[in-house]
Formats: structure tokens, C-alpha cells, sequence
């Protein structure tokens, strides 16, 4: 059948639908659309057809009728959607029904019949394929464009088709701008989006360097947690701001103003008395709240407070913790040695003992009174301390638990007298420990070739002969 007989036979109403569906994939463009004016077509057929020819579809006989059949079908609408005869305010009425479908939706915004005012309430949906459609309809006024370039939602390679429309203005092309995160945003702009539906949108202004106090006040206010979080945030936020907002009912906003390195001594007052752990959890973490408070928040109820403030303690200053939150605090050794450190050495939690344990600059006088720990794992943490002092490590090699007097075989401070009378200890891993010290002297090695387990004396003749190679003198 050549092309001539297949389009006659297109147009053939009474062609049966068995060829008309095979005429359907023809590769020629005008037997397709004959098929699709065709009121002997099958439905599915006019279907697949429907976003090619839509006009032909509604103009099809067959399609009043099925009109008239069921007229919610989504075929019926989306080829009404399609068409470009369909009324405005049949276009209308389809884009305000409830249980909106996104292809009905994109196939209005296409439309070039839909107005200004429908294609301005259809991107409340804020579906992509939506906006795409809308933002690429000629139609489209500048006040939709300038809401379309702060929706967060089409960010990126969307924005740049909004810039090339021949309606966008300077004040679209301003928020593209901030949504990409600008600097140079304009003051009038920030007002404008301070209005904004979306909360994400109000969050950026919040934070964005170029917002007025008056702006921030205005922000402080905002329904949105997020919002109110940014405004603490912002290095520009007053005291008076933040006075307010740590009584604010959301604790990521109060948590926040915790975090802050200029809170005044009456915020922090406050603040250090939160019902929440997880803002006091906050205070205690910031590097610059007073040593009274930290004092005061050393008898906090919770039990995992004690254990923020010696992690803080075991910090340098310019180390920072995992999450995000600094764990240095203004700690000098004279600070150590204050009744910080010497009540979580009297902590009734062996865990926070533990750790005031391994503190390496726990003052000696405090690890000499946890030596006789009742806790073997605090004085274990002792034995393993680098600043412990020589009368310790003497008085912990006779520890009845072996981990202690393993940790006192490790530890680099202890000396080579020490470790000889190690090596004859009960247990295997303190003698192992006691081989592989660097202050074990070669005559104490030599000692450990005899013993028991094999791998001891293995380890001590290796050692021995690393020294030997290495031409390095070690203690006699």
C-alpha cells in the first residue's frame, strides 16, 4: 500500500479499527492524523494520538460522544487540554477541579488559550513539569515569572529559561539571583521575599548578609522554627533580638542562640536553666561562656552532661567535635586545677572518672587520689595516662588487675626497673606489653628469650635484634 492509499484509507470511515490501529504507525504524519479524526479510530488509539493531533481528536465526531459518556475520563480532559478550541473557561474549570492530574495541568499550561490569571494559579501546584510548561507559555505575565524565580523547587537549568523570557523583569532576574545564594542582593528585593509562602525562601533572607535589623525583627516573628533559627544565626541579630527569642518555644531556635560566640551574661543565664538538656547541652559546648557557668552546669541533673564538659576538657583549641559543635573551651592547666576537674574526680559515675582519667592534663595530685579507684577501669585509664607520675606507675605495676599493670607495661614513662619486674608477671599480655616497651632494657629482653609462650620470647628476639641493627643504645 502506497502512502496515497494509506491516507485514503485513513480517512475511510468505514476502514475497520483493525487497520486504522496499523494505519496509527504509519510513518507518514498526515495518515496518522486522518486516524486520529477518524470516528471508527479505537479509544486507545486515539489516546496514543491525542498529544500529536489534539486538535483533530476534539474535532473528531466520536468525541462529543464520548463527552457525553464520561466526562471525567482523564482522556476526555486532557485532550480538552490539549486542544487549542477549547475555551478559556472550559480551561479554567479544568485547572481549578480538586484531585488535580499533572499531565492535565502541564497540557493547560501549554495551551495557548489559557490566560494569564490561569497560568499565574497553576503554578501553586509547583509540580517541575508544571512550571516548565508555564514558564515556556509566551503568555506568561512578569508577576508569574517573579514567583516562579523563588521557587526553590526549580532551581538550576529551569531559572535560566525564566531569564530568556521576553516578559521577566529586573526584579526575576534579582531573586534568580539570591536563590543561587548572592551576596549582592538588593535591600527592596529581601522585603519582597520576606513575604514569600515558601518558609525556605523566608530562611534565606534570614540569613542573607544584606537584611536589615528592621527585617530581622520582622523575620523574628515568623510562624516557621526554621525562619526564627536563621534569624539567631545572623551575626546582624541584636541582643534585644535574641533576648526574646531565648524564650522562643522551639529549642533548635534557643539551641541556636546557645551557639552564639556574643551571647550576653543574662542570655546565658537563662539559657544555663533551660528545661531542655539539648540547649544546656549547647551552653556547655560553646567556648565562650564564663567558667562560673560551666561551674554551675557541672551539677546539672542529667548524667550526660558531665560527660560534654570532660570531652571539652580533653580538647585543644582549635579542635573541633564530629557533629559540628566546638569542644574547646578557654582551659589553661590553673583552670584544670579547679574544682571543675576535681568534682567530676569525685563523680559517683565511673565513666566520668574514667575520662577524668585520661585527661592528659588532669593535674597529677587528682590521678594520685583515682589510683586507689574501686574501679578497675579507671585506674586502668590511669595506668595508660602519658603524665602520670613515676610514684604512680610504681604503685599501679602491683595492681591485682592485670589491664592495669598492662597499661603501667605500655605506658612510655615507665621506667626500665619498673618493667623488669614485669617480666616475670603472672600474665602473658603484661609480659608481651613489657617486650614491646622502648625503655625495656636489652638485659630484660634477653630474659623474656626464655619464656613460656613462644610468642613472648619471639617478640624479645626480634626486639633485640631491631637494637642490634639499628646500632641504638638502649638501657642496660
Amino acid at each position: 500500500m502506497n502512502i496515497e492509499q494509506a491516507r485514503q484509507q485513513a480517512q475511510d470511515e468505514n476502514t475497520t479499527p483493525e487497520t486504522l490501529t496499523e494505519l496509527a504507525r504509519s510513518e507518514d504524519r498526515v495518515t496518522r492524523q486522518y486516524v486520529a479524526a477518524n470516528p471508527n479510530t479505537p479509544i486507545k488509539v486515539l489516546e496514543k494520538l491525542g498529544q500529536e493531533f489534539p486538535d483533530d481528536i476534539t474535532a473528531n465526531s466520536i468525541f462529543d460522544l464520548l463527552l457525553l459518556e464520561n466526562p471525567e475520563s482523564k482522556f476526555i480532559k486532557l485532550s480538552l487540554a490539549r486542544s487549542s478550541h477549547t475555551l478559556e473557561k472550559t480551561l479554567e474549570k479544568l485547572a481549578t477541579e480538586e484531585n488535580q492530574d499533572r499531565d492535565i495541568l502541564t497540557a493547560i499550561a501549554k495551551n495557548p488559550n489559557t490566560s494569564e490569571e490561569i497560568l499565574d494559579k497553576l503554578i501553586v501546584n509547583r509540580s517541575y513539569f508544571v512550571c516548565r510548561a508555564v514558564i515556556n507559555n509566551p503568555k506568561t505575565a512578569t508577576k508569574t515569572l517573579d514567583k516562579l524565580a523563588s521557587y526553590r523547587e526549580i532551581r538550576g537549568g529551569i531559572h535560566k529559561v525564566v531569564l530568556k523570557h521576553p516578559n521577566i523583569s529586573q526584579t526575576a532576574v534579582a531573586i534568580i539571583e539570591f536563590m543561587n545564594e548572592s551576596n549582592n542582593t538588593p535591600h527592596h528585593i529581601l522585603e519582597k521575599l520576606a513575604n514569600n509562602q515558601d518558609y525556605y525562601t523566608r530562611a534565606l533572607v534570614a540569613r542573607h548578609p544584606n537584611i536589615s535589623i528592621d527585617l530581622l525583627n520582622k523575620l523574628s516573628l515568623d510562624s516557621n522554627e526554621d525562619v526564627r533559627k536563621y534569624v539567631v544565626k545572623n551575626i546582624k541579630t541584636s541582643q534585644d533580638i535574641l533576648e526574646r527569642l531565648v524564650q522562643d518555644s522551639s529549642r533548635f531556635v534557643r539551641a541556636a542562640i546557645a551557639q552564639r560566640s556574643d551571647i550576653s551574661e543574662k542570655i546565658i543565664a537563662i539559657l544555663s536553666q533551660d528545661s531542655s538538656f539539648y540547649i544546656r547541652r549547647q551552653l556547655a559546648m560553646n567556648p565562650c561562656i564564663p567558667l562560673n557557668i560551666l561551674k554551675t552546669l557541672i551539677k546539672d541533673s542529667h548524667p550526660l552532661m558531665l560527660f560534654d564538659i570532660l570531652t571539652i576538657l580533653t580538647q585543644d583549641r582549635d579542635s573541633y567535635i564530629h557533629i559540628g559543635f566546638p569542644k574547646n573551651i578557654n582551659v589553661t592547666l590553673e583552670t584544670l586545677e579547679t574544682e571543675i576537674v576535681k568534682n567530676l574526680a569525685t563523680s559517683s559515675d565511673h565513666l566520668v572518672r574514667q575520662g577524668v582519667a585520661e585527661i592528659h592534663q588532669t593535674p597529677v595530685n587528682i590521678l594520685d587520689r583515682l589510683k586507689t579507684d574501686e574501679n578497675k577501669y579507671v585506674r586502668e585509664r590511669i595506668a595508660r595516662n602519658k603524665n602520670i607520675s613515676l610514684e604512680i606507675i610504681e604503685y599501679l605495676s602491683t595492681d591485682s588487675i592485670h589491664t592495669v599493670r598492662q597499661g603501667i607495661a605500655e605506658n612510655t614513662r615507665t621506667t626500665a626497673i619498673i618493667l623488669d619486674k614485669l617480666k616475670t608477671d603472672c600474665s602473658k599480655y603484661v609480659r608481651q606489653a613489657v617486650t614491646e616497651n622502648p625503655n625495656t632494657s636489652s638485659d630484660t629482653l634477653r630474659e623474656l628469650l626464655k619464656d613460656r609462650e613462644k610468642s613472648i620470647a619471639k617478640n624479645a628476639k626480634n626486639n633485640l635484634e631491631n637494637r642490634q641493627q639499628a646500632h641504638t643504645p638502649f638501657p642496660m
